[in-house]
């Protein structure tokens, strides 16, 4: 019998190679897609509004590359539980590794994004320090965040799915106050605290410290991922080990 890592590992590489094959330009599209979305905010922000500042394109990419990540991730763990129920309802699968599978697939298209952006950005001009070396720690801290999250909801859709449709729209809302296509100094004083408290935005700064500055990442930031995220992974694990047995038995 499977233990729970084989599980992980063998549905996450069907869903990847599932992924590339379904699409004509296969892994390319996990570059293209946040590569466009930049493009369109870099023409409305910057050449219309003309509020981006120097190297706003890039800036863009950063964000929306960690975006990406965040939001499918969110968006497929939460619902992972959910939608696999015509699955563990034939056979029996320990309904934990879901979220897993989810975000270890988010996770893998999210490196090899990341991996390039470490490649291109020095090309460019910007700085390649010793700080490189926080990259795997901003990876894990933001990767526990998510986790925790997905983990936690993906408990609870199955009973309220309706929760999926607020997940949708509380992202849209969340997009915006995460940092993702304005800069720190562009914020009022009065709601820096929103970039400071907001996880996400946290995040999206800590690669962008490192990727575009040549900075370490906040010490803050990290514990207040990994924090949030292991206190929301231990609750999900909690409410999924006690319905265990009653997700099959939904309608």
């Amino acid at each position: 019998m499977l233990n729970k890592k084989d599980i992980v590992v063998f549905y996450t590489k069907a869903k990847l190679e599932n992924d590339i094959f379904n699409n004509y330009i296969g892994f390319l599209w996990w570059l293209l897609d946040p590569v466009l979305s930049a493009v369109v905010y870099y023409v409305v922000f910057d050449l219309i509004l003309r509020r981006g500042g120097p190297d706003y394109i890039m800036y863009l990419f950063v964000g929306i590359v960690v975006w990406k990540w965040f939001q499918t991730t969110i968006k497929s763990g939460s619902a992972s539980i959910l939608n696999n129920k015509n699955l563990y309802k034939k056979v029996y699968l320990p309904k934990i590794v879901f979220p897993w599978i989810e975000i270890n697939f988010a996770s893998f298209k999210f490196i090899f994004a990341i991996v390039f952006i470490a490649v291109l950005y020095p090309l460019l001009g910007f700085p390649l320090t010793l700080n490189y070396l926080y990259l795997p720690i901003s990876f894990f801290a933001l990767f526990v965040f998510m986790l925790g999250i997905s983990t936690l909801l993906a408990a609870l859709v199955p009973f309220i799915p309706d929760i999926n449709l607020v997940i949708a729209h509380l992202l849209r809302l969340l997009f915006y106050p995460s940092g993702i296509l304005f800069r720190p100094n562009q914020v009022p004083d009065r709601l820096q605290f929103v970039l400071t408290y907001n996880p996400i935005a946290q995040g999206v700064k800590a690669f962008r410290d490192i990727l575009m500055y040549g900075e370490a990442p906040s010490t803050f930031g990290i514990f207040f991922l990994i924090g949030l995220g292991l206190a929301t992974y231990f609750i999900g694990v909690i409410l999924i080990k006690k319905f265990e047995g009653k997700y099959a038995k939904l309608a």
